[in-house]
């Protein structure tokens, strides 16, 4: 089963990834501090390892980061004909690698153009997308025509922040989206139930009670704790997972890499979405005699969506990340060794001569070490070939 087809409403999966105070503000004075320049630091960096497809923002967060306050001269679009309130992508718009979201409801900001310029990898070359009311100037949607800017309606005056991310996810085919604030936003977003993860980074500093907060009229909400890690700047990047029944689910990594240690042909493994834990199921029935198999045989059957089917050996064969591609990885590795482990996988019996090999040149540690971090980025293939997030 892939991610699109469990998901009951086709939307991207939602991080809200901000930085912030320890009280956790965040906007005020306390980011020119040397610790909030520090932070920043980290919050950029951690944008960009996540690889979004999309950065989503509000319009005050878009105009001071990107657009400055600058607003087109509309006069020469005041007497053009009316526009239908139809979603507007340009061609160009479907390539995009990635995207830059604006949440505008009345058409506030000034593009100059379709492409977001930026000193930050993370965010240059973003193609700029406009959530838009349909309670919008014919102006405006001519003005972005002309430069190019995509834009699709979501609500008549209030904006409907389900309907934007189903567009968001049907047009441009958005799978992650980091929301970026404001505060407004954010708050939004929480209201309508469709943060699936927070990332937050957290300075070593406390905010001025004037501050905004990181959500702008929040209500009770349960996370649980994904990840806490402290960064070499003395921040602290937290993660929590939304425990809604509408957040999209979120794989564990180790569990994937588990699945993809143990393939076989023999069993065929599924992800648990509800308890994170692996399943099993032997694919010949003639060896099927326990009580426990069964038991999840009937399961499966009730409830099929409950599960991920985990790859199997077949699949990680034809994949970059097949035991023959390990070794040749784990090779490079090794400049000393390199001739002699080369040799070794040539021809029937590889990997045997490989085992032999690694043993008499005492590099067992190093081996099994190197398979872990094999395995981590080949269980990150698979989730991001199958469409899921992880963690």
């Amino acid at each position: 089963m892939m991610m699109e087809e469990c998901m009951l409403n086709k939307r991207p999966y939602v991080i809200c990834h901000m930085t912030g105070s320890i009280d956790q503000k965040v906007t005020g004075e306390f980011l020119s501090t040397e610790a909030g320049r520090k932070a920043a630091e980290d919050y950029y960096r951690i944008h960009r390892d996540f690889e979004a497809d999309a950065f989503a923002c509000g319009r005050v967060t878009m105009e001071e980061s990107f657009t400055n306050g600058w607003y087109p001269d509309l006069s020469a679009f005041e007497n053009c004909e009316a526009i239908s309130r139809e979603d507007y992508i340009p061609a160009d718009a479907y390539f995009s690698e990635k995207y830059a979201v604006a949440f505008d409801r009345k058409g506030k900001l000034g593009w100059k153009e379709s492409v977001i310029h930026d000193e930050d990898p993370g965010y240059d070359n973003s193609y700029v997308i406009e959530v838009l009311t349909e309670n919008v100037p014919d102006a405006i949607l001519h003005y972005y025509r002309s430069i190019g800017v995509a834009y699709i309606f979501a609500g008549n005056k209030v904006m409907n922040i389900k309907t934007a991310l189903e567009k968001l996810y049907r047009h441009f085919e958005i799978r992650t989206i980091l929301l970026e604030g404001g505060s407004v936003l954010d708050g939004a977003f929480l209201k309508k139930d469709v943060i699936d993860e927070l990332s937050l980074v957290i300075a070593p500093v406390l905010a001025d009670e004037k501050d905004k907060p990181l959500f702008a009229g929040s209500f009770m909400n349960e996370f649980r704790l994904m990840s806490a890690e402290p960064t070499e700047a003395g921040n602290l990047w937290v993660r929590y997972h939304s425990m809604s029944e509408n957040s999209q689910p979120c794989l564990k990594l180790k569990t994937v890499a588990e699945a993809i240690e143990m393939a076989d042909d023999f069993l065929t493994y599924y992800y648990d979405l509800k308890t994170g834990e692996l399943e099993s199921k032997i694919n010949d029935t003639a060896f099927m005699d326990s009580e426990a198999e069964d038991e999840f045989d009937v399961l499966l059957e009730e409830d099929p969506d409950r599960f991920v089917q985990m790859p199997d050996r077949h699949e990680l064969f034809n994949s970059p990340y097949s035991d023959y591609r390990m070794m040749e990885a784990f090779i490079e590795t090794q400049s000393q060794y390199k001739n002699k482990l080369g040799r070794a996988i040539q021809g029937k019996g590889a990997f045997r001569r490989f085992r032999e090999a690694v043993a008499q040149l005492y590099l067992l540690d190093d081996w099994y070490q190197f398979q872990n971090r094999f395995r981590l980025e080949a269980a990150k293939w698979w989730c991001r070939k199958e469409g899921w997030h992880f963690e």
